[in-house]
């Protein structure tokens, strides 16, 4: 069997899918650009990039900004960008002593947040505040629009039992998270797909797409919170097939 890179799929509904994600995280991490650009960044074709942003323009995943104009040869390129009311999405963030709930849109601007600063309740209760954010925000989207909220993601950290002393915390206050399903039981109480990572990492991804990462793929992010913890991160950018490494 050929060894086939994870989400690249094998039919061409699958390939048209990958390819479209494909542009859509170039043209996130460029911000802007022309086809050409998006050809040589993804390694695929003109043609193929023309027929895809055609789907995505139709979809209202991308939209053109203008041309732009450098030197006096050729017709000037049309510049692309994510249309950030193609979507929107949830970010809960989990921590020892603060919930935080934020919607953005798909250029990663914080629309509107909600925040409770205190130590953090049990599973049940902290659901309840966090079922009680979203759908504040969700109210926030204009009706026609709603169906284009993806879904959730939930960033906290995966030991919440750790540094409490030093935190002035009680352990038996965070006993019942050690077993908590909170991600499932939150996509159940809000109708809307859930994930789940350490805050840390989901933190290092946003770098990657709206700091840093756009200039760099290997960076340094330190992660500050009621503890402190760092590492290096290399996300790799997903390739069409046949591409070569470093293409």
């Amino acid at each position: 069997m050929p060894n086939r890179r994870v989400g690249q799929g094998a039919s061409s509904v699958h390939i048209r899918h990958y390819n479209q994600r494909l542009i859509l995280q170039r043209l996130r991490r460029m911000g802007e650009a022309s086809r050409a650009d998006l050809a040589r960044a993804a390694a695929l074709t003109n043609t193929a990039v023309g027929e895809i942003i055609k789907q995505l323009e139709a979809g209202g995943l991308v939209r053109s900004i203008g041309k732009r104009h450098e030197g006096n040869r050729g017709q000037p390129a049309t510049m692309l960008a994510l249309d950030p009311r193609g979507a929107f999405a949830i970010g809960v963030r989990l921590d020892r002593t603060r919930i935080e709930t934020a919607l953005t849109d798909l250029g990663g601007t914080v629309l509107s947040h909600c925040t409770h600063d205190h130590a953090l309740p049990p599973p049940e209760q902290a659901l309840e505040l966090v079922r009680d954010d979203i759908e504040r925000l969700v109210r926030l989207v204009p009706a026609g629009r709603r169906r284009r909220i993806t879904g959730v993601g939930v960033a906290r950290p995966y030991n919440l039992g750790s540094w409490l002393a030093e935190l002035d915390l009680a352990a038996e206050l965070f006993a019942p998270w050690e077993h908590a399903s909170f991600a499932p039981d939150l996509e159940r109480a809000c109708g809307l797909p859930v994930v789940e990572e350490n805050d840390g990492t989901a933190a290092c991804i946003a770098e990657l797409f709206h700091g840093q990462g756009r200039l760099h793929d290997d960076f340094l992010y330190v992660f500050i919170g009621p503890a402190i913890g760092g590492g290096p991160d290399r996300i790799p950018v997903p390739r069409p097939a046949g591409a070569r490494p470093g293409s």
